[in-house]
């Protein structure tokens, strides 16, 4: 404005004309190209903070859940030893009954290391559903696993 430029020259081959109005449009369009881009960014940093806050709660749960396996794994260790003095069994029956006994342990631990695992995202519930499995189980808080019986 004023146009110093002919509108013809538009139509040269390598030239682009544009005037004010172009470049408003442009600018609205750019502008709005960023607005959508802040607006997914935003989106993506929510999603993964609630990620981030889900996968720490979670892993509250991780020390009992390892200590309620090492203490299971630990009685079916003590029970396999017995059993195999008992039958007198070779090498190979012994791999077997361990084998046995890992898989028994990991089934029946499987649920209760499940549901503890979301115990933590359950606020106070999950919080006393914690802290039942350490008194159900015998687990000392932050430490070993008791002995085996």
């Amino acid at each position: 404005m004023p146009r110093a430029i002919p509108a013809e020259a538009g139509a040269l081959d390598g030239v682009w004309l544009c005037d004010v109005d172009d470049l408003a449009r442009l600018t609205q369009r750019a502008l709005a190209e960023r607005t959508q881009a802040v607006a997914d960014a935003e989106r993506i940093i929510e999603e993964e903070i609630a990620r981030f806050s889900r996968d720490r709660a979670e892993r509250k749960a991780a020390p009992i859940i390892h200590a309620m396996r090492q203490h299971a794994a630990a009685i079916a260790r003590e029970e396999v030893d017995r059993t195999v003095k008992r039958l007198g069994a070779d090498p190979e029956i012994e791999r077997r009954l361990d084998a046995l006994a890992n898989a028994l342990v990991s089934k029946l631990l499987h649920a209760p290391s499940t549901r503890l695992r979301r115990a933590g995202i359950d606020g106070p519930g999950g919080e006393r559903l914690m802290a039942a499995a350490v008194e159900i189980f015998g687990l000392p808080v932050g430490g070993a696993p008791p002995a085996a019986r």
